[in-house]
């Protein structure tokens, strides 16, 4: 079941209530169980079996600046990964020999440089409104 930590100011009154508010809108949205307010540490956390990044994202854009730091602890991802090796035990080889470079085969004829794309002449292949006139 995922956490969210969140660092907000909660002695200031209008942060309390903007957090608050923002916590209301995703209670039911996002099946939050439990949020706790935490006053002396400045801190609150909010846990259930929903989605912590789209919770987190809507946290963000629901209350703003009045939230200094937010931390997702307890995901089922973090938990399920294997611990990766950080030396495997046969380095990996490119299939592709070191000698050839790396052109297409119209630049491969001697003397042959590489072709530019014609500029940009605006939407219907030329400049509008023309300046000749003026």
């Amino acid at each position: 079941m995922p956490t969210i930590v969140m660092e907000v100011d909660l002695q200031c009154h209008r942060c309390y209530k903007k957090i608050r508010k923002a916590i209301s809108k995703l209670h039911s949205r996002f099946n939050i169980q439990s949020t706790v307010f935490d006053e002396e540490t400045n801190t609150v956390t909010i846990s259930g079996p929903f989605d912590a990044d789209k919770a987190r994202k809507k946290l963000c854009y629901n209350a703003g600046n009045s939230i200094k730091d937010i931390q997702i602890k307890g995901t089922e991802e973090e938990e399920e990964k294997p611990p990766e090796d950080s030396n495997p035990a046969e380095p990996e080889e490119d299939s592709k020999p070191e000698s050839e470079p790396d052109e297409p085969e119209e630049n491969k004829a001697k003397g042959a440089e590489p072709v530019a794309e014609p500029a940009y002449n605006g939407y219907y292949g030329y400049d509008w409104p023309p300046l000749a006139g003026l």
